[in-house]
């Protein structure tokens, strides 16, 4: 091989790492850009390291990394299907898995319970042939992690820190958000007593279905270790042949080492590395009913070995939710965090959303950036005076309500009309909450593992979105039409 052929097939990993970062971590660079966009604006000085809340960032890294060890041990997955397993019927199920995206949203916030409930759903729905009715669920249970966490301080991350940034007491916060989330509820309880069907599981017709998929899977597995076994035998020779040109060199190069079985085999192809690592790597089983099946086995083991340090993780939650509520000092609860699970599970550390929290430091560069250029300061400060309401809800559908509520906050006089807009503008358009984009995305990968369920097929993803923007959209009416009159 070339130098210069070596040179290309160095920069294609290259090349697909990057993209597959830029697809995976959007966000993360569009608030860097903004935030570096801002800097030729504001040069940067002392007042630079004013922008930052380390406390919010503080408060929400100890609450990832908790969440993260407790849904490690299948803490979460296992209540789910406890409620869920209690459930007849097609709307049951859905208001029960709903429920529970809605109840864990509250304390693990909305991406978080989206990313853990998502699959279950896809799991349960499809095994008992309820796929028509997967669509409507992931809306209600994107709608549910979006507008459930809003009753509580630590449920969303704009709560988190508009709560520090304007000192709230907590009985005024409760006070201000009961309403909104009052009417959240109703709406979606009504939906899903309205439109989800009230029909009993299939378990005949599917029990058809998937025996022939299993049969057809095993036919292909066997095919496919075939296959691999002879390219394993046609790569040991090239090694062999390759050991014996290093030492006998005809050319002065030694001979390039090439995975045949890999490049042959394309996604039959064995891989060394674990479930788990392939999953991160983009391969391996990618649709959410199989990351359920995986969770199907891993959620037991809460109920015996590992119920102690379940106690444990629950103990540090509450620790991190008191210095939340001003109750502890911060540095004591999140320093108790990383060294308990330093101890007990450092994998919880190593998977907490840095992004998220690089993410967060960015908008405060570019929110701080902005309120110091005299022209956007007039421009916000004049309408968010005029309607704050409106404003933070509108700006949500834009630029998301976390970034919203970040840059909103350096005009708004007071907290009340802010704190309910960024959260109800959480409903509206795809990018009005972050964690939809999570939801969208788990929709396009169940629909292109199963293309052979009629109901899932019809269903595209530009159908999908018309729905959710439906749906959306008239949450986002109603919510704003009640509470309008009362901030």
């Amino acid at each position: 091989m070339t130098s210069a052929r070596r040179g290309r097939a160095s920069v294609r990993p290259l090349a697909s790492r990057i993209a597959r970062f830029a697809r995976e971590r959007t966000v993360l660079l569009v608030s860097a850009l903004a935030a570096l966009a801002t800097v030729a604006f504001v040069p940067p000085d002392e007042a630079y390291l004013g922008y930052f809340d380390v406390k919010t960032l503080a408060c929400l890294f100890g609450i990832l990394a908790v969440v993260g060890a407790l849904r490690g041990i299948g803490l979460f997955e296992h209540a789910a299907r406890l409620i869920v397993a209690r459930f007849a019927t097609c709307r049951s199920a859905v208001a029960a898995l709903v429920g529970s995206t809605l109840v864990l949203s509250m304390f693990a916030t909305n991406d978080l319970a989206l990313i853990m409930m998502l699959p279950l759903s896809a799991a349960t729905l499809l095994k008992a042939g309820w796929e028509r009715s997967l669509p409507f669920a992931f809306i209600m249970q994107n709608l549910a992690a979006n507008l459930g966490g809003m009753i509580l301080p630590f449920g969303n991350p704009q709560n988190l820190y508009l709560y520090e940034r304007f000192s709230i007491p907590l009985g005024d916060f409760l006070s201000v958000m009961t309403l909104p989330f009052a009417v959240s509820v109703a709406l979606i309880a009504l939906c899903c007593a309205l439109f989800a069907k009230p029909e009993p599981p299939q378990p005949a017709k599917k029990r058809a279905a998937e025996k022939e998929m299993t049969k057809k899977r095993a036919t292909e597995k066997r095919a496919a270790e075939k296959q691999s076994a002879e390219e394993r035998t046609a790569e040991n020779s090239l090694v062999d042949e390759g050991r014996q040109q290093a030492a006998f060199p005809a050319s002065g190069e030694p001979l390039q080492r090439t995975n045949v079985s890999r490049e042959t085999l394309g996604p039959f192809a064995v891989s060394s590395e674990s479930p788990r690592q392939t999953a991160r790597n983009g391969e391996g089983p990618t649709s959410a009913f199989e990351q359920g099946r995986g969770a199907d086995t891993a959620a037991p083991r809460i109920v015996s070995a590992r119920r102690a340090r379940a106690l444990g993780y629950a103990a540090l939650l509450v620790l991190v939710i008191a210095s939340v509520f001003r109750v502890v000092p911060y540095p004591v609860a999140v320093g108790a965090v990383v060294v308990a699970l330093g101890v007990l599970d450092r994998r919880a550390l190593r998977t907490v959303d840095w992004g998220l929290l690089l993410t967060f430091a960015c908008f405060f560069v570019f929110a701080g950036n902005l309120a110091r250029i005299p022209a956007v300061e007039g421009f916000f400060s004049f309408w968010m005076g005029e309607s704050a309401l409106l404003v933070a809800a509108g700006a949500s559908q834009i630029i998301s309500n976390v970034p919203a509520a970040v840059l909103l906050s350096h005009f708004a006089d007071g907290y009340q009309a802010l704190l309910v807009g960024v959260n109800i503008g959480g409903a509206g358009t795809l990018v009005a909450s972050l964690a939809s984009l999570i939801t969208f995305n788990e929709y396009r990968l169940v629909r292109r593992g199963f293309p052979s369920r009629p109901a899932l097929a019809r269903v595209t993803p530009g159908a999908y979105l018309a729905r959710f923007t439906a749906y959306n959209a008239a949450f986002l009416v109603v919510l704003l039409l009640v509470c309008a009159p009362f901030v």
